[in-house]
């Protein structure tokens, strides 16, 4: 008994000794993050603030156009991203000053232009100074945003990797070589202290259920045969490709190539019928034409935009697109959306919940793309950073999550 109690003891003290380094926030949270083994501090080690640009004299011709959220003003040019989309809450607050020329005698905010900080946008008042059509002169600065990783050596010496700074989509610096990456530090633009928030512990890559491939058995066995196969992607602006940085990137063409890949006898043609603003009552207004009548044998189906409606009305729609397909002899598969802009995400697993009834009632394929985007976190990456818009179009890796999902059915 003493020599098994005493064994069991020099296990507990190893386990505290071998414990994994850990990261968490100084008390009170500051710029600083505290690296533990355990109970112990291994190292308190510092964090750079988000980078600041400043932009001085940039021409900009304000139009009328009151600023709206995304759907209207004047963008900053510096905040308009490569793909036409705004970059969201990165203006550094009372940073905006408009001038008729550089160095000139400033206009006045709310009585010669309006100004939203958050969406980076202009307005110009009819009744104010600024003649219409006129050339103004902005100054303004702006957040860069980085993903700083958090990396231990064999010894556990803990140090931080800067990421590159960058406007949107920041990517993870990732471990230097010799080195063990344990978190990364999301330095948000306007960061002045790192919170619990902030830091997205790096786990064991994320595993996933196998799905229920029954429902894309006739698609697979066409294409294991080399046969001729038309798909057709229905959904929205992300199905039309929304903010891949290539064509070939969006996710409709990058499962056609790789489909193609895996079965590389066979004949696929793709049919993109994503169009920007849709949702599945657009989609079952317009199935026959954009859908049907290609006479596809199999169809994807994706709409982020339904995610915002009650469980109901997406079960409904969706048995709708289910039974239609069907009769017209063809296979569906649902894709769960991928993530969105956090405030739009209160309904979001209620409508999810939604898409899964009926795959699982009318035993149809799920690509359950979503259980990736909800995994990025287990990784060490903050959703958010995906989104280039901001609101709710993927980049490249967002687009890639969906392919990855839908190849799992094949």
């Amino acid at each position: 008994m003493t020599v098994l109690a005493f064994g069991c003891l020099l296990v507990i003290a190893a386990s505290a000794l071998w414990a994994e380094p850990t990261a968490r926030p100084t008390n009170p949270p500051s710029m600083s993050v505290e690296v533990t083994d355990g109970d112990r501090v291994l190292r308190t080690l510092r964090v750079a603030p988000p980078e600041v640009v400043e932009v001085r004299g940039e021409a900009v011709v304000i139009g009328d156009d009151a600023p709206h959220v995304w759907a209207r003003g004047t963008r900053l040019p510096a905040l308009v991203t490569g793909t036409g989309s705004v970059v969201v809450g990165a203006v550094a607050p009372g940073s905006v000053v408009v001038c008729s020329a550089p160095g000139a005698e400033p206009y006045e905010q709310g009585k010669d232009y309006l100004l939203d900080e958050r969406w980076a946008a202009l307005g110009r008042v009819a009744e104010g100074r600024i003649p219409q059509g006129a050339r103004v002169y902005v100054d303004y600065a702006y957040y860069r945003s980085r993903l700083d990783t958090l990396q231990v050596t064999a010894r556990d010496t803990p140090s931080i990797r800067r990421g590159k700074p960058a406007a949107v989509c920041p990517h993870p610096a990732g471990a230097a070589r010799g080195h063990e990456a344990i978190a990364n530090i999301w330095v948000r633009p306007g960061l002045t202290a790192v919170t619990a928030e902030d830091i997205y512990p790096i786990g064991p890559p994320p595993s996933f259920p196998a799905p229920d491939r029954t429902g894309t058995a006739a698609t697979r066995k066409l294409l294991a045969a080399g046969g001729k196969a038309t798909i057709v992607a229905l959904g929205d602006s992300v199905t039309a490709g929304g903010e891949a940085s290539r064509p070939e990137l969006a996710f409709p063409n990058l499962f056609a190539a790789t489909l193609s890949a895996r079965y590389p006898q066979a004949g696929i043609t793709l049919i993109n019928a994503g169009i920007g603003g849709a949702n599945s009552d657009l989609g079952l207004e317009r199935l026959d034409r954009d859908v049907l009548d290609h006479q596809p044998q199999l169809v994807v189906i994706e709409f982020v935009n339904d995610m915002l409606w009650p469980r109901e009305k997406v079960i409904a729609n969706y048995r709708r697109l289910i039974s239609r397909i069907r009769a017209a002899g063809a296979e569906a598969v649902i894709i769960t959306p991928h993530y969105m802009w956090p405030e739009w995400m209160g309904g979001f697993d209620e409508a999810l919940a939604g898409l899964k009834q009926v795959a699982t009632e009318e035993k149809v394929a799920l690509a359950d793309a979503s259980a990736r985007w909800g995994a990025l976190r287990e990784t060490g990456i903050p959703y958010e950073t995906l989104l280039v818009n901001s609101i709710n179009h993927p980049d490249d890796r967002g687009h890639r999550l969906f392919v990855d999902a839908l190849m799992e059915l094949f």
